[in-house]
Parts: C-alpha cells; structure tokens; sequence
C-alpha cells in the first residue's frame, strides 16, 4: 500500500512486551522506540539536481528494552536504587522511596543501604587505594548519596524518631564522612536541628501549660 507523502506510519513510542524473572526479581518489560530521520540511499553526492526532503528522506527507528523492576527481595531493591542502571525506570527511586514503608522500617533499609565505614587508620598512617578502587568505591557512594538525597528532600518525616532521632543520626554520619560539606549532608543536619528545635518548642509549651493550669488550681488568700 502506498503511503501519501508527507504522512507518517504512527507507532506507539512505548509497548508492553511482557514480563522477565531474573535471580528472583519480577521485571515488566516494554519496547521504547525513538524515530530518527536518515537521507535516502538513492540520494547521490554527485547529482545535478537538488533532493526533495520529502523523496530523499526516511524514517528510521531505533528500539531499546526498558525494564521496570516489580518484586524482588529488599537486598534486591537496594541495590537497583544505587546501581546507575541507564535502562532503570527513572520513576523507580522515587516511588521506592514513598511506598518502602509498608513493608520495611527505615533502619531496617538504612542497614542495607549505607556501607560499613571503614575504621580510622592509626596516627601517622595513610591508607592508599589503587585508582581503580577509588573510581569504583567513589562510584558506590556517590550513588548513595544521591537517594539519601533524595529521601531527605522528599520525605523528612521519614526520620523522625523522637527523642535521638537515631535514623537520621546514622544518615548524618555517614554523610559527614562519604560526602563532608555537599548539600546532602548540610540537609541532614539542618534536618536535625529542626527536629531538635522542635521537641524544645514543644517541651516549652508544656511547661507553660503545666504552670498555667498549676495557677489556675492555687486558691487567692
């Protein structure tokens, strides 16, 4: 069937393609097409006619796998936030993020997403890595510090925990160590310091109110 000129053939830039089981994890999966325009193979270099964008074009198109992750054990999720992943449903992190807590308390999730710190060397001592080391372990952490960020940002009330606030208190540990002076850690503290300022406030009041009623009950002689 011939095609008029001028028109193209619609396809769908996104199409579900079914489901994949990997080690365990549960993946829908969907085909992502991205058009792109070529020139014609009849165009020529050397012709003596100018080419018709309409003839001496066409349309081509590319088709990418894209994966979203269902279901899967929490070290499998874990580590599909900090992975970097260029397929990874760019949705993923935060709708993790804003539904985890029906399944998981958040110290149970920070105890698989921080890494152990490594201990203080000695006095005098210097530690040395290897590049290839360091490009890897700067790597692993940058990715968790970007959805410590994230997390913070988007759900503080996730780490309050009144009266230490202990989650928070490891998130702003490490952040201290993995990433001393970024945004990242300036926000955990800053979080703190608002928890903390707010547990004053309300102790205040409720000491305010406990003289005020304590007046209230004395008789006047």
């Amino acid at each position: 069937m011939e095609r008029t000129a001028g028109k193209e053939l619609a396809l769908a830039p996104l199409q579900d393609w079914g489901e994949e089981t990997e080690d365990g994890a549960v993946y829908s999966v969907s085909l992502r097409r991205q058009r792109s325009q070529r020139l014609s193979p009849a165009e020529g270099t050397g012709g003596s006619q100018a080419p018709s964008p309409i003839a001496n074009t066409f349309l081509h198109y590319r088709t990418s796998k894209v994966r979203v992750l269902r279901a899967a054990r929490l070290e499998r999720l874990v580590g599909e936030l900090v992975s970097g992943d260029r397929e990874q449903d760019p949705s993923f992190v935060p709708a993790f993020l804003a539904t985890y807590r029906t399944f998981v308390p958040t110290a149970h999730l920070l105890g698989f997403l921080l890494p152990p710190m490594p201990p203080p060397p000695p006095p005098g001592v210097e530690i040395k890595k290897t590049a290839i080391q360091d490009l890897s372990f700067n790597k692993n952490l940058r990715a968790v510090v970007s959805v410590l960020g994230s997390w913070l940002q988007d759900h503080p009330q996730d780490f309050r925990d009144p009266p230490a606030h202990s989650d928070l208190g490891s998130v702003r540990t490490f952040l201290g160590w993995a990433a001393p002076g970024s945004a990242e850690a300036r926000k955990a503290e800053k979080l703190l310091e608002d928890f903390l300022e707010e547990a004053k406030r309300e102790q205040e009041e409720e000491v305010t109110s406990g003289v005020d009623r304590t007046s209230q009950s004395c008789p006047n002689f």
